[in-house]
């Protein structure tokens, strides 16, 4: 009444309602302390709605397979693989980071810095994590950082050599094997394997190997780059080769210039998707970059030596036999057969090649076959032998299948139905010492384990540059261009900052057979080792058709 109720009511109708939300916000927040609201409130919700980037989740050891009280120790403690990585070092640094097994490690570092800047001198095991980390191969190829990441695994190798392991890859296996040709006819129609449209060196990865690079060589990705842009944006990328073009055949002056080198060949060189006035210095710069490239693998560089000593296969001590592709009926016959000759040899007697490659016991000595195959591989890596010992000798050819073979997968495009009971006659055969089988090469979205456990498929689309495929298992960005987890980013970037338009502006190029429009044939790429060639008969202006 004497002035002072008014001011009174309105402070406390202010400062009750306050006192509340206060004493409210104080609950969640010891709520949210104890974990159980973080997931409550942000379930659901995307990175841009909860204002944050979700960490991925935390890796999983390799699953255990049951033990027995005569396992030992080693086979007991847990170990981490790693997948197809393809010239993305910066995935393979965040997964090496997030295994916490190196300490010191820095996982942080820059898509481009080397392993040096790391100092793996201090780099020191995390005995408590696990026991090893395992590699399962194709370090190179498709990705603009493979030397950075086959520098980075080599120095893991070097400084935790029984705990770290990285074996051979199909991509490492064709590297090696292109070292001795001459850019010449191949298995390939023309040129190499790292030439081949759908399998090749990222662009910008041939400047990691030059001296020097100056503007001139800048320019030449950029058109690199746009060039094949157009051949995954034609469809083309099983007729297309990244190389210089080869001598026109005898009666090219008749044809046009992409189908002169189609009918010669079963290619077309990469210049032909470019203008005119470009491709004489495509080609000459190319032929440096590539050069350049297999040169940093001789078997005389440090490089080269690492990758001519990698196992073709790895026999954990838990059972689990790692190879890069898979294992075949014929490949585990020949396994027991290595195994008979290396028992007999070191019973100094002659092998008695009937290729049961049974011991004393009945059983095959899976091991002797793992040890067997990785030395004879290596004795015959040299540049000067590789050739002829995968072609020619029936070890050479199994190696091979070993790194590209699919039919262990229970998918309808590889093994199907039966890839499981045809999984388990196969480790059978392999003997007792041989429990499970895990694979990389054949990507999915995630890894896979199947077949009642005994099949582990481990490339999970880690790193995917040229296609516009992946997921979000590695950061993005970075100096390399675009982001890693989503291969198309890097590609749109460079393409806008390319110099000219298009050589196939206003002339759409198909590729038909028997006159039939077949655009979709490159499918027949994913059904083997090169048949699709033969499905293609032609390629031309879309013009002539009509």
């Amino acid at each position: 009444r004497n002035g002072t109720a008014g001011p009174l009511r309105v402070t406390m109708a202010w400062f009750l309602p306050s006192l509340v939300a206060a004493l409210l916000a104080v609950a969640v927040h010891l709520s949210l302390r104890r974990g159980g609201g973080v997931k409550k409130f942000t379930d659901g919700l995307s990175d841009e709605e909860t204002g944050h980037q979700q960490q991925p989740p935390k890796p999983n050891a390799v699953p255990p397979l049951a033990t027995s009280d005569s396992d030992s120790a080693a086979a007991r403690r847990p170990y981490f693989a790693i997948g197809d990585l393809h010239g993305d070092v910066r995935c393979a640094r965040h997964w090496i980071g997030r295994t916490g097994l190196v300490e010191n490690f820095r996982p942080e570092s820059s898509s481009s810095a080397a392993p040096e800047e790391d100092d793996p001198e201090g780099w020191s095991w995390n005995d408590g994590v696990g026991s090893a980390l395992i590699f399962v191969g194709d370090y190179v190829d498709k990705g603009p950082t493979s030397r950075q990441t086959v520098e980075l695994v080599r120095a893991l190798t070097l400084r935790f050599p029984d705990r770290v392991t990285a074996i051979l890859g199909n991509h490492e296996l064709e590297l090696l094997r292109d070292r001795s040709g001459d850019g010449g006819e191949s298995r390939w129609g023309w040129g190499g394997y790292h030439q081949l449209a759908y399998a090749s060196a990222h662009p910008a990865e041939y400047l990691n190997y030059l001296d020097d690079v100056d503007e001139k060589d800048e320019f030449v990705v950029d058109l690199l780059y746009n060039a094949s842009a157009e051949v995954y944006g034609l469809r083309h990328h099983s007729v297309a080769k990244i190389a210089p073009p080869p001598a026109r055949p005898a009666g090219a002056e008749a044809l046009r210039g992409a189908e002169s080198y189609y009918r010669a060949y079963n290619m077309v060189p990469i210049t032909e998707y470019m203008e005119p006035r470009h491709r004489e210095l495509v080609a000459e710069r190319l032929g440096v970059f590539q050069r350049a490239y297999l040169d940093a693998y001789r078997s005389d560089s440090e490089l080269g030596r690492w990758m001519e000593d990698r196992p073709v296969m790895h026999l954990s001590p838990d059972g689990t036999l790692f190879v890069h592709g898979g294992v075949s009926g014929d490949a585990a016959s020949h396994l027991a057969e290595l195994a008979a000759e290396a028992a007999a040899e070191e019973e100094g007697d002659a092998p008695s090649g009937d290729g049961d490659g049974d011991g004393d016991d009945g059983r095959v000595d899976a091991r002797a076959a793992v040890d067997r195959v990785n030395a004879l591989f290596r004795s015959h890596a040299h540049e000067s032998k590789l050739a002829e010992f995968l072609d020619d000798t029936p070890t050479g050819r199994a190696i091979d299948e070993l790194v590209t073979y699919r039919g262990n997968h229970p998918h309808d495009h590889y093994g199907g139905e039966g890839a499981c009971s045809s999984l388990k006659s196969i480790l059978d055969a392999l003997g007792g010492g041989v429990r499970r089988l895990a694979v990389g090469h054949t990507p999915d979205e995630s890894v896979r384990v199947s077949c009642d456990g005994t099949f582990l498929a481990a490339d999970s689309l880690l790193g995917r540059w040229i296609r516009a495929s992946g997921n979000d298992y590695c950061p993005g960005g970075g100096e390399g261009g675009g982001a890693s987890s989503s291969g198309g980013e890097g590609w749109r970037r460079r393409r806008r900052s390319a110099k000219g338009s298009s050589a196939l502006e206003g002339r759409e190029l198909c590729l038909f057979r028997g006159g039939e429009d077949v655009r979709g044939a490159d499918r027949a790429v994913r059904r083997g080792r090169g048949d699709h060639v033969d499905t293609l008969k032609y390629i031309v202006p879309r013009s002539k058709l009509d």
